[in-house]
């Protein structure tokens, strides 16, 4: 990951807190969310924003034919939904990746919130700048990374994130991230694969990886 992503990723997250912590003075009703299940579907109408307490959601865009894009995922502390409070419908998919805590705030009082209180109507608009920003670092890190680099800058974002040592654990599949990376599932597999024999990563199951950093790396190989 490099320095603009990571100071990127700490900007969004602290915004993000700051969002979180005035959307909880909000109230809503309290949805209890299983795996898989859609929350909000594209084509239908907005009428909440959502608050995720727990748990990881995925943001998806649905051709017409069917294919799926991932354009995002977003864990505890995320507010989904102010992007679509100009538009009568969803352009774009939630759905649950793991069972999740959410609350579902009217989009009117949000809207309410946001022209009363300066501190949601900050907040919002420093989220959904970040949001931009996010997207378009997406775009090009996929124009210009091979496919093992997109793998290995995904996981090194999902990790400065959680600001967890050890072991983290992924909530979404393959397939999910090959969506979101523009790859298939089996060239993400083979990523995995590629990672761990060049000893950047380590990996426990299909779902619990480290990330090893460069002097971890450099010590193992003066080791060998």
């Amino acid at each position: 990951m490099t320095l603009s992503e990571q100071k990127l990723s700490k900007s969004a997250t602290d915004n993000a807190y700051l969002l979180t912590s005035v959307f909880s003075e909000l109230n809503g009703a309290v949805l209890n969310v299983p795996a898989g299940k859609v929350l909000a579907a594209q084509g239908e109408d907005v009428r909440s924003v959502f608050r995720i307490d727990r748990g990881f959601v995925r943001i998806c865009v649905y051709t017409e034919d069917g294919a799926r894009r991932i354009v995002g995922f977003s864990g505890a502390g995320s507010i989904i939904g102010l992007d679509q409070l100009n538009h009568p419908s969803w352009n774009v998919a939630v759905e649950a990746v793991s069972h999740c805590v959410v609350v579902a705030v009217p989009k009117a009082f949000v809207n309410r919130q946001i022209e009363a209180d300066c501190r949601v109507r900050d907040g919002a608009m420093r989220c959904l700048q970040d949001e931009i920003e996010q997207r378009e670092a997406h775009l090009v890190m996929m124009g210009i990374l091979p496919s093992s680099e997109r793998v290995h800058a995904f996981l090194s974002t999902f990790a400065k994130l959680r600001a967890r040592e050890g072991f983290l654990v992924l909530p979404m599949c393959r397939r999910d991230i090959g969506d979101y990376l523009g790859l298939s599932m089996e060239t993400v597999s083979r990523s995995f694969t590629a990672l761990r024999e060049m000893g950047r990563i380590e990996l426990k199951g299909a779902e619990r990886f480290r990330i090893v950093e460069e002097q971890d790396a450099s010590v193992d190989h003066r080791a060998a």
